[in-house]
């Protein structure tokens, strides 16, 4: 409290709400708690416009509700919950497939790995991966064109006839998949 000028006290105020506190009643909390529920003829219906369009026009919005007997906001808002319910279910099988994908990704990763290392331990001593390597090494280096019966040229550009011609690389050779492809 404040003192007057005098010294006396001045009196308590009384405010006043201009927008007095409600309080809610039981009754009122019960009603507040109780969801909304459609009936199985509006979810139905509900449904069906959801698989033709997913996204409904002002209009369309306008007179479904009419039909249901619900407001168009409460239409507009089940088809958003629906979009979100739709989209979370594709996210999980999407997320489920790219799991698998891991997996077998995963396994086929260690496989590989093991047979790298596998690999890197075997050492060839000369005598049979040596010799195999080098006459296929020489066989694909020298290709007899089947339409003129020449060697073509190997991949340094030199003849591999041996005539004492420096022809440049046979171009046939450079696309063809297998050596009765090509043609001079």
């Amino acid at each position: 409290m404040q003192r007057r000028e005098d010294g006396e006290r001045n009196p308590p105020v009384k405010l006043q709400l201009l927008f007095p506190l409600e309080t809610k009643s039981d009754e009122d909390e019960e009603i507040a708690k109780k969801k909304f529920r459609l009936t199985r003829e509006q979810t139905s219906l509900l449904e069906e416009r959801f698989r033709e369009h997913n996204f409904l026009t002002l209009n369309q919005k306008q007179e479904l509700a009419e039909k249901l007997n619900l407001l168009p906001r409460q239409v507009k808002i089940w088809f958003q919950n629906r979009r979100a319910r739709t989209k979370l279910k594709q996210k999980e099988v999407h997320y489920e497939l790219l799991k698998k994908c891991f997996e077998s990704l995963s396994e086929e990763n260690l496989q590989l790995k093991r047979k790298v290392q596998e690999l890197r331990s075997i050492k060839p001593n000369g005598w049979p991966y040596h010799e195999y390597f080098s006459k296929a090494a020489a066989a694909a280096a020298q290709r007899v064109c089947p339409s003129c019966k020449r060697n073509s040229v190997s991949g340094d550009g030199r003849n591999n006839n041996n005539d004492g011609l420096d022809l440049k690389p046979n171009l046939c050779t450079a696309f063809m998949e297998s050596p009765s492809d090509m043609a001079c």
